[in-house]
C-alpha cells in the first residue's frame, strides 16, 4: 500500500516535471521562431531599400554599368528567395532594363 502511494507520488512528480520541461522547450522554440521571422523581415527590408535606392539613382543617371547591374543582381536573388514583394522586383527590372553606358 505504501509502495503504491510512493510510486504514485513519483509518477506524478515525473509527469509534472516532464510537462514543465516540454512547456519550457516549446516557449523557447516559439521565441526562436519569432526572432528568426524578425531577422528575415529586417534583412528583406534592407535588401529592398538598397535595390529601391539603386533603381532611383540609376533611373536619374539614365544608365547602369554591367558591374553595378551584377551587384544589384546579387542583392535581388536572396531578396526574391526570401519572399520579397513586387516593388523590389520592379526596381530590379528597371535597373536591368537600363543601358550599360551613357548615351553618346
Amino acid at each position: 500500500m505504501i509502495f503504491n502511494t510512493i510510486i504514485g507520488i513519483l509518477a506524478g512528480a515525473a509527469t509534472t516535471g516532464l510537462v514543465t520541461i516540454c512547456r519550457t522547450l516549446h516557449q523557447h522554440d516559439k521565441r526562436g521562431k519569432n526572432e528568426f521571422a524578425n531577422i528575415k523581415a529586417g534583412l528583406l527590408g534592407i535588401l529592398h531599400d538598397r535595390i529601391y535606392q539603386a533603381a532611383e539613382y540609376y533611373a536619374k543617371v539614365g544608365w547602369c554599368s554591367y558591374g553595378d547591374k551584377k551587384n544589384i543582381e546579387y542583392l535581388y536573388k536572396p531578396y526574391a528567395a526570401l519572399g520579397g514583394n513586387g516593388t523590389g522586383k520592379a526596381a530590379y527590372e528597371t535597373i536591368q532594363a537600363l543601358p550599360t553606358g551613357p548615351e553618346k
